[in-house]
């Protein structure tokens, strides 16, 4: 992974982790004491805007080889913060990193919590693929074709708005879906040459070409959909 990648993680990490965790002070007077753990509040769902501090799985992403972990924290009333890590594994190698910030809704319920969210998100990833490239020969006009495997280095930044329900169920559990769009911008390197580059036909592992592995700087919009499942530590 480049040092401006590593440096790039390091600086979403550090600021989030700081900001969610130097805030502890205002909101350290609602808490609740460990002392005042009860077997009734571990099996019986408390208000979701009660909730201080979560950790959260994203199980979907096992589909797209990855294992991916965050914790939410309230700062203050109906803000909370969400720093989320990620490692991809198998054929594609990389990580991401996300800072969200939430505001649950007036007219959530006990143990429903309806939220809007700004999310920020960056990942880095590279993997092997084969492509057919496709020449055309201006001499003879005849098209030259063949098989080719090469490399494909990307840094993704996102920037995405999101509607969510946030459910707390009993043993201290919540559920979380969401929908978002957004911005996604992509930046990405390749071992082929500027002509193979350029005449990238069709990808056999990782759908459109143009999209997915051809080298330059894109912009298209971004789409978000998924699930999370977490633990309410307090």
């Amino acid at each position: 992974m480049p040092i401006y990648t590593k440096i790039k993680f390091l600086i979403i990490f550090f600021v989030s982790t700081n900001f969610i965790f130097g805030q502890t002070d205002s909101v350290q007077k609602n808490s609740v004491s460990y002392h005042e753990f009860s077997l009734t509040k571990w099996l019986i769902p408390d208000s979701v805007l009660d909730s201080r501090l979560a950790v959260k799985l994203a199980p979907l992403s096992l589909l797209n080889t990855s294992i991916r972990i965050g914790v939410e924290y309230k700062v203050k009333d109906n803000w909370s913060l969400y720093n989320e890590l990620g490692y991809y594994f198998l054929t594609t190698k990389g990580a991401l990193a996300k800072f969200e910030v939430k505001h649950y809704l007036t007219n959530s319920s006990k143990n429903v919590g309806n939220y809007v969210s700004a999310e920020l998100y960056y990942k880095y990833e590279e993997y092997l693929t084969t492509d057919t490239i496709s020449k055309v020969n201006l001499n003879n006009l005849q098209i030259t074709r063949y098989e080719k495997e090469y490399k494909v280095f990307k840094n993704i930044e996102c920037l995405t708005i999101k509607y969510g329900i946030m459910t707390a169920c009993k043993y201290r559990l919540v559920f979380d879906a969401f929908a978002g769009i957004g911005l996604r911008l992509k930046q990405a390197t390749n071992t082929l040459t500027s002509d193979e580059n350029e005449h990238i036909k069709s990808s056999h592992d990782y759908g459109p070409n143009i999209i997915m592995n051809q080298a330059g700087f894109k912009v298209y919009p971004n789409f978000d959909l998924g699930v999370k499942i977490g633990f309410r530590i307090k």
